[in-house]
Parts: C-alpha cells; sequence; structure tokens
C-alpha cells in the first residue's frame, strides 16, 4: 500500500470524525501529509499526520527499518508542531502491520529493528486497523 492508498484507507476511516484533508505543500518543506480537525467530548482537537508505508520488513530481524523518503525535514517538522503545543504524529505502515508513532518516537525509528518497533509505538494494529482504538490513540495524546 503506497503513501496515497494509506491517505484513501485513513479518510475513509475517518470520516465523520471532523474534517480531515491531505496536504500538498511545495512552500513549506517537510508539511505532513495530513491535517484533521474535529470535536471530541466538547473539546476541539487539531492533529498533523506524516503517512510513511513499505510493502515488507527488512529480512534480518536485527536490520533497522527505515522508510522511504521520511526525510529530515519531515521529522524536524513533526518535532517543532509538539514543541509548540500542537499534535503531530507519524502513521506508518509496514507490510500489513499498521504503527503511530509520536514526533520523538518517529525521530527515532529508522535505527531500531522490528521488534523495538512494537515497544516504542503509540498505537500497533494488523491486518487491519482498528479504527477505534486509532482515534483514542490520537485523542489521548493531545
Amino acid at each position: 500500500m503506497a503513501e496515497s492508498s494509506l491517505w484513501t484507507y485513513l479518510k475513509k476511516n475517518m470520516q465523520g470524525y471532523g474534517h480531515w484533508i491531505r496536504v500538498e505543500n511545495a512552500v513549506e518543506i517537510g508539511t505532513p501529509d495530513v491535517n484533521g480537525c474535529c470535536k471530541q467530548n466538547g473539546y476541539s482537537f487539531e492533529v498533523w499526520i506524516e503517512l510513511k508505508s513499505r510493502p515488507a520488513w527488512p529480512k534480518r530481524a536485527s536490520t533497522p527499518v527505515t522508510l522511504p523518503h521520511f526525510t529530515d525535514e519531515q521529522k524536524q517538522w513533526l518535532i517543532d508542531r509538539h514543541r509548540a503545543g500542537g499534535a503531530a504524529f507519524l502513521f506508518a505502515r509496514v507490510a500489513r502491520e499498521y504503527f503511530l508513532f509520536t514526533p520523538a518516537r518517529a525521530y527515532m525509528i529508522e535505527t531500531l529493528p522490528r521488534e523495538e518497533w512494537y515497544k516504542v509505538s503509540t498505537f500497533h494494529s494488523k491486518n487491519r486497523v482498528d479504527w477505534e482504538q486509532f482515534r483514542r490513540a490520537l485523542w489521548r495524546l493531545n
């Protein structure tokens, strides 16, 4: 599943939970792929999400899991938004597994092997996303 497919999957399943848009920004390098805004328990919530996808895990269990085109500018954007008090995440798919990472964890995950991804992710789902759990992970971390 390419990033565009991951966006379609997210948009379809978050529909009805606020306003979600795909961001194409050639002006500000590093801007995340998705911006969402919704209300939860009477509070407004805005979130930025960077999407990344790779088709398979590395063959060796000890090999760090890298993400295609996950740039230093994208990592820094997530960190800067978080430091400013905003909600920002990396939503990654590897093979048929889905992960959500906070900015600090997203910044370092490409140094970690597969087993460590499970330990540091905020959300993990296999085969298909449990969207209720995904939403809870976003709301809880605001």
